[in-house]
């Protein structure tokens, strides 16, 4: 797993010294999903609902289990 380092900036008052921190960016927050094609995304998809399971990705991603069987069957549209 890749990852990317941002630097935040922050001011400590107690002694006037500036602290650096750095955050940890994961990949995927970089990648340009409009850019990705329909296919893929439903690929992606089905990769993530069998790896996790469709309760763990219902959790997380906050949709009806219908909603996610019409995703995974492609009955709609992935935007």
């Amino acid at each position: 797993m890749s990852f990317s380092l941002r630097f935040s900036f922050l001011e400590q008052t107690e002694i006037s010294a500036v602290i650096i921190l750095a955050e940890r960016v994961q990949w995927w927050e970089k990648v340009d999903v409009s850019k990705l094609s329909e296919d893929v995304r439903y690929r992606i998809l089905k990769y993530i609902v069998e790896k996790y399971g469709r309760k763990k990705v219902l959790e997380e991603v906050g949709i009806g289990r219908i909603t996610l069987w019409r995703l995974v069957e492609r009955n709609l549209r992935l935007s």
